[in-house]
């Protein structure tokens, strides 16, 4: 029997990317859902609408990820990244549902030195991190077996992203001045 998987955020660039990878693969019954099928600033319907698809895993790739504009949108950041994300956790602890969740390093406050681990200290800057902390904080509080993914700098052939960026400034210009403040992996 096929494991089900269900990826939130299909039109971002890690569901895109999960598309790719899984929608191929024969082991696996997939459902990406992005915002038509799973509204997350709807929370009251996020577990009536899981139960639609009966997954045995969950990956939750999808967020509100505008980082400065979370300053201005608290309660949306909040809603999508921090009370969203605990419906899915409530939902894969009462459903023996195994759940991945793509967190990021925002959580931390960017001053360390020295690589970073699951046990740093996290003290997030902005509301983007704290609300991504929240619904890391959610998850924990139901579902003690969840991975929690913290990641930093993504990039895909989908979306806009650093690299895109880089590649495409590259073959504009012929020269580019970056700022070296930002160290990422």
């Amino acid at each position: 029997m096929k494991k089900k998987i269900v990826v939130t955020g299909a039109h971002g660039q890690l569901g895109s990317e999960l598309r790719d990878i899984l929608g191929v693969n024969a082991n696996y019954e997939c459902a990406f859902l992005d915002v038509a099928e799973l509204d997350l600033t709807n929370t009251d319907t996020i577990q009536d609408r899981l139960t639609d698809y009966h997954p045995d895993i969950i990956i939750h790739g999808a967020a509100y990820t505008a980082v400065d504009k979370a300053e201005s949108e608290q309660e949306l950041a909040d809603k999508i990244n921090h009370l969203a994300t605990a419906e899915i956790a409530k939902y894969s602890a009462s459903h023996g549902c195994k759940l991945i969740a793509i967190s990021t390093d925002y959580v931390f406050d960017g001053n360390s030195s020295v690589a970073l681990t699951e046990d740093s200290a996290v003290d997030p800057i902005n509301v983007y991190g704290k609300t991504k902390l929240d619904g890391e904080h959610a998850i924990a509080s139901v579902l003690a077996d969840a991975i929690i993914v913290r990641t930093a700098w993504v990039y895909s052939v989908y979306g806009n992203n650093f690299v895109k960026t880089m590649i495409r400034l590259m073959s504009e210009r012929e020269e580019l001045s970056v700022i070296n403040d930002q160290i990422g992996s």
